[in-house]
């Protein structure tokens, strides 16, 4: 008895490629990962040779999906693994991960150290721009690196620390590798014990805010307080906002954190407007993912209404990276919040990417020069050209200018003498700084009042 099973061979064939491979890249999968490196760490054991397991993440698929639409996205990852193949040796295992992740066994290295040169040259493949249709579109990646024997002895521990050396990595740069190195699960475990305390926080009123003045520089005259997070923590102690902000952001607790600090803020301006205080705006900083919330401007509304606070005494910070991010969102964000009578400040101005032809189309009531430019303004005169060329950009453009980070009297003078240029060109409005006063707690700004 005779029968042709050659279809059936055939159809069994293409659903075990489909389960183990990546059905847009043709790369092979996470299932079949483990299996790859179990075999090269065997034979690695063997020949008594090391191999490096390279993790690399491509930067900024979301904007590229959000700009050019899903199906250049998928070019964009389609190319990205053919140049990752191009890049490595037959020997060499690329698969995908899933999204924008993928992972390298780089086999027969004759020392540990050449995983460096692997690394480059598979960053190198990325210098020219991928064709997408009608698009070139510029990537760039980042790499982090194990080593076996010497990062661990499992295909686990190998895939866990390759994943911490990535992080590290896209923390350090974009378009950069990373080895890793034992510190790194020290990072990892303050970070994850910080972020289980940050979920904690708002529910054991860890977190409060302080108040710093903007003043006048002409008349000496508190102009509005900035609202600044901070945090106490009972097992960690006080932490800095420059260690949880971060962390926060990541995990995505940003936005609830954001949402609190708002209400309070407006609250509490509120309570000083009814204790008889002169009207000034307070500040409050906003994050990218806050801003794009698709109902952040009624979020606005909603705290203005139960807060009873007069729009015009809201001011909001963003800093220059997240106003520029998506500038085509960030326009109509930002323009209806300023028909509410909101006020608009870029933070950190200087110190981000933009262009002037996008910064023009950002709706904005003014801007701070960041601290950086301010620190030697006394000593360096490169600094002070800087910030008059800042100054001299923001008030042409019709907006506020406010120097923050004024710390000396030094400083101060700098800032004074600017008045005495041609047209006022390079005055600045406001200043913000220890100088004058460092954060306070809300109850004290009264008595700084008076």
């Amino acid at each position: 008895v005779l029968r042709d099973v050659s279809e059936q061979k055939q159809v069994e064939a293409q659903l075990e490629h489909l389960a183990t491979h990546d059905i847009l890249t043709g790369l092979p999968n996470r299932s079949i990962l483990h299996d790859r490196l179990q075999r090269a760490l065997d034979r690695a054991e063997r020949e008594k040779k090391p191999f490096a397991l390279l993790m690399f993440d491509l930067d900024g698929l979301k904007a590229i999906n959000d700009t050019y639409g899903q199906k250049i996205g998928d070019i964009v990852l389609q190319s990205t693994a053919k140049r990752l193949v191009h890049a490595t040796r037959g020997l060499d295992t690329v698969c995908r991960l899933g999204g924008d992740e993928f992972m390298l066994i780089v086999e027969d290295l004759l020392e540990s150290g050449d995983s460096d040169l692997v690394a480059r040259r598979i960053l190198n493949a990325f210098d020219e721009p991928i064709g997408a249709g009608t698009h070139a579109i510029s990537v760039t990646a980042s790499v982090g690196i194990s080593i076996y024997p010497f990062d661990g002895l499992d295909p686990e521990t190998l895939v866990k620390k390759a994943d911490l050396a990535l992080s590290s990595s896209k923390q350090r740069e974009t378009g950069g590798f990373q080895f890793y190195a034992p510190r790194m699960d020290a990072v990892n475990r303050e970070r994850t014990r910080m972020e289980q305390g940050l979920r904690l926080a708002l529910a054991r009123d860890e977190l409060y805010l302080v108040y710093q003045p903007l003043v006048e520089l002409q008349s000496g005259r508190i102009a509005g307080v900035e609202a600044l997070l901070r945090w106490r923590s009972a097992e960690m102690g006080l932490i800095g906002p420059n260690k949880f902000i971060p962390v926060a952001e990541r995990c995505g607790l940003i936005v609830p954190i954001g949402q609190w600090v708002l209400e309070t803020a407006c609250r509490t301006n509120r309570q000083w407007q009814d204790e008889g205080l002169p009207w000034f705006p307070v500040s409050v900083n906003i994050s990218a993912k806050q801003l794009q919330g698709a109902d952040f401007v009624d979020t606005i509304e909603d705290v203005l209404r139960q807060t009873g606070l007069s729009p015009q005494l809201l001011e909001l910070e963003l800093t220059e990276s997240t106003a520029m991010g998506d500038v085509r969102q960030s326009q109509e964000v930002l323009t209806r919040l300023k028909d509410l009578g909101v006020r608009i400040v870029i933070d950190d101005f200087g110190t981000g990417y933009s262009s002037l032809v996008r910064m023009k189309l950002i709706p904005m009531d003014g801007v701070k020069v960041d601290r950086s430019f301010i620190e030697n303004i006394a000593e360096d005169p490169r600094d002070r050209a800087l910030v008059m060329a800042i100054v001299a950009l923001a008030r042409n453009l019709g907006v506020e200018v406010v120097a923050e980070g004024v710390e000396t009297r030094e400083q101060l003078e700098v800032l004074r003498s600017f008045e005495g240029q041609p047209v006022d060109l390079f005055h600045c409005d406001k200043i913000q700084g220890n100088f004058f006063s460092s954060p306070i707690a809300p109850g004290e700004v009264p008595d700084l009042f008076q």
